[in-house]
């Protein structure tokens, strides 16, 4: 069972206000943790339970010409 939270809880009003940054981590499968970078909230659904929440990742640009760049993409490309 999905928590019940709704935009009036302090969690989700962090999310939505900007005041909490959201951080984006990936691990595939036996290796370590990736940091991807921050995510910014494109849209949110209050009315979906669990409720849905739509994130644009940040720093996709400098994480594909950066030295992880190799692991990003293999992360990504396992996600699809």
């Amino acid at each position: 069972m999905q928590p019940s939270q709704t935009e009036a809880s302090p969690a989700i009003q962090g999310l939505l206000s900007g005041d909490r940054a959201v951080l984006l981590f990936c691990r595939p499968l036996g290796q370590p943790y990736l940091y991807c970078g921050q995510l910014t909230l494109v849209v949110h659904d209050a009315t979906a339970r669990p409720m849905r929440f739509v994130w644009e990742l940040r720093d996709v640009d400098a994480l594909r010409a950066g030295p992880g760049s190799d692991a990003f993409d293999a992360v990504v490309r396992d996600a699809a």
